[in-house]
């Protein structure tokens, strides 16, 4: 026989994810203990993570310390580029292709290709 009632989960409840949209986690009071604070903390960092701007060919993306890739390079700096309509990121050492996982959600700067700056100065 199965329930009619749902399961109810509090935000105090682990393990979990991180990804409460903003609209909800606007709604709710102030946090009732010390996991559900940072819990939230957690959700609003993600968000302000996966709310960046994506790469775009001709930037740079550097990310805070070196990724180790199946071939047994690290590389902390890929060049953003276009393969038909797909963006690729190419590591800076070698140019070689590579796929980062959960690029979005991780940490990482962007460097604007050079002449943008002036470029988008000289528009106005």
């Amino acid at each position: 026989m199965s329930s009619t009632n749902p399961t109810r989960l509090t935000e105090t409840a682990g393990p979990y994810y991180f990804d409460c949209p903003a609209s909800i986690l606007d709604l709710l009071g102030p946090p009732i203990n010390d996991h559900a604070a940072e819990w939230r903390a957690r959700c609003r960092q993600r968000l302000a993570l996966t709310s960046r701007r994506k790469p775009r060919p001709g930037d740079t993306l550097v990310l805070p310390e070196p990724l180790t890739f199946s071939d047994g390079i690290s590389e902390q700096t890929f060049r953003v580029g276009s393969w038909g309509t797909r963006t690729v990121l190419l590591r800076a050492g070698d140019g070689a292709g590579v796929r980062i996982s959960r690029l979005m959600s991780r940490a990482w700067n962007l460097v604007a290709p050079e002449g943008a700056a002036s470029a988008a100065s000289g528009a106005r």
